[in-house]
């Protein structure tokens, strides 16, 4: 898309963003309007922990059923202390690069009644970028090493049901999941049972115990045993 004849498409929807600008990229790709678009985001967050009310100065939070969910999930603390872990030995660009034991993660200022700070991500801003491109543009320039092939794509979002507090599945997007993932596996050449990987948002503790449950039952994945190998 650049430069021009080209155009600019701008999205901002929290943290789909990328996902979004990804979409409306293999969209652009597949109607033959672009051989090649970039799809570059980037994320500056407000220092300190997110105020939930200052999002919502209009309405009441449609966030709290789900708040009141990640109160009643367990500390985690044995994976927060993983993590922190993981950063500290393995990864040199981690924001925060510090050990922490479970009694540290148990006795770090409370969020709910079971998150504590530790349990969580801290804020922090960041930037990414990728090239989505038709096949005809990956042979003629020769990046069939450095392709991977999107084979289907989607988008979905909530239904009144996810705010009504019904349930904490509901709160977690399981019906927006499950109809987008309905959608993905009807137009890929592929069936649930060949998905090796799944990768999921993941931004508390605890998270790290409902991602793979979200893939096998909001997902329909039965292939349990591949997946948590690969994670």
């Amino acid at each position: 898309m650049f430069p021009p004849p080209g155009y600019h498409i701008f999205t901002n929807n929290n943290s789909t963003t990328g996902g979004v600008a990804l979409h409306h990229a293999a969209m652009a790709v597949r109607a033959g309007e672009a051989r090649c678009v970039l799809a570059l985001g980037f994320e500056r967050m407000a220092p300190g922990a997110l105020a939930a009310h200052h999002h919502w100065p209009d309405r009441p939070n449609p966030v709290l059923p789900l708040l009141a969910a990640a109160a009643r999930a367990s500390p985690d603390a044995d994976r927060a202390a993983k993590n922190h872990k993981h950063a500290l030995d393995n990864n040199p660009y981690a924001q925060r690069r510090a050990g922490y034991s479970e009694a540290e993660v148990l006795a770090s200022p409370q969020i709910t009644n079971e998150l504590t700070k530790l349990t969580c991500c801290p804020t922090t801003d960041g930037a990414a970028c990728c090239a989505i491109a038709s096949e005809a543009f990956v042979h003629a320039n020769k990046l069939e090493n450095q392709a991977i092939e999107q084979v289907a794509t989607a988008l979905a979002t909530d239904y009144p049901e996810a705010f009504e507090g019904r349930s904490a599945m509901d709160s977690v997007g399981y019906g927006m999941t499950r109809r987008l993932a309905d959608k993905v596996f009807t137009k890929a050449p592929a069936s649930r049972d060949e998905v090796g990987v799944v990768e999921l948002h993941d931004c508390f503790a605890a998270n790290e115990v409902l991602a793979p449950n979200m893939s096998f039952h909001f997902l329909k994945i039965t292939n349990r045993r591949k997946c948590f190998a690969s994670l």
